[in-house]
């Protein structure tokens, strides 16, 4: 048997296996993220630098829309928590030309098309038994969006429901001002349990859900707006596998509902020992103050 012959048998296998291998990681698979359980809720001002945001998990890495991977234009980051009434919602978008729906298409107001503006969207599926999901939107200007599908992706009743949500945003600049140069906008948000028809959440309860964003004017002059998601796809599928826009589900990763992690063992031993530590000193001093010195 000549080397040719000898190499063939070898590498056929070999290139099966390699296949199947690629194959295998074909399949999406989500990334889980946590909402945190809190006691102390957020002030729903716009404020994102209330301490008990610090608590929240900070979602940072957002792709390029469609692109399996890529960097986002923009600068985006999602926390979320909850407690026994509300789901949380702190959202930070950099922008360096924050531009609205309502002034670049006359689309105002509640539930209006807020996408063809600078927008921040929130998709929330509670279950994968149902075909139900939720869809939140907000714009620079402080303009809602809520729509709940029950049946059928993008059926009914869509924008007739309404939620009880209550938000508020806060801008790094001016909206629909071109002749300056401006720096962002965050958006702070409390959304009733209740609108998930639900009376509470236990800890380990997992949902899918995905943070996407429209940001237009991103490289002013230039007005094409750039489209981007938290959830990264399926990198080896056509388009991620992104088939029906922002509502592809199939893709969202998961929320997972935690309470918030306790210090690890080191941390709490070593804090032991400084208060230990402190505790004498302080009593060192009390008994013979001289000894400051």
């Amino acid at each position: 048997m000549n080397d040719g012959k000898i190499f063939a048998r070898i590498a056929a296998p070999l290139l099966v296996v390699c296949c199947l291998a690629e194959n295998s990681d074909a399949v999406f698979t989500p990334i889980r993220f946590e909402a945190r359980r809190i006691t102390n809720p957020p002030v729903i001002d716009g404020d994102l630098s209330d301490s008990v945001w610090n608590q929240a998990q900070p979602m940072k890495v957002f792709y390029a829309y469609q692109s399996g991977g890529d960097p986002p234009a923009a600068a985006t980051s999602a926390r979320i928590l909850w407690d026994e009434d509300y789901l949380y919602v702190g959202l930070e978008m950099a922008d360096v030309d924050i531009r609205s729906a309502c002034a670049l298409r006359g689309s105002c107001g509640r539930d209006a098309n807020l996408f063809q503006g600078d927008v921040i969207e929130l998709f929330v599926k509670e279950s994968t038994a149902s075909a139900r999901y939720h869809e939140f939107e907000w714009s620079p200007l402080g303009e809602e969006f809520d729509a709940r599908f029950d049946r059928v992706r993008f059926g009914a009743p869509g924008i007739g429901w309404n939620s009880g949500m209550r938000s508020a945003v806060q801008v790094r600049g001016t909206v629909d001002n071109p002749s300056d140069s401006d720096r962002g906008w965050t958006v702070e948000s409390a959304i009733p349990l209740a609108d998930f028809e639900l009376s509470s959440i236990e800890v380990g309860s997992q949902w899918r859900f995905t943070v996407a964003r429209y940001d237009y004017y991103n490289a002013p002059p230039d007005p094409r707006e750039e489209l981007m998601m938290l959830t990264r796809g399926d990198p080896d599928a056509p388009n991620a596998g992104v088939t029906s826009g922002f509502h592809t589900y199939e893709i969202y990763d998961i929320l997972e509902f935690t309470v918030v992690p306790e210090p690890s063992s080191l941390c709490s031993a070593l804090s032991l020992v400084f208060v230990t530590g402190l505790s004498r000193r302080v009593l060192q001093l009390v008994v013979n103050p001289q000894s400051i010195f």
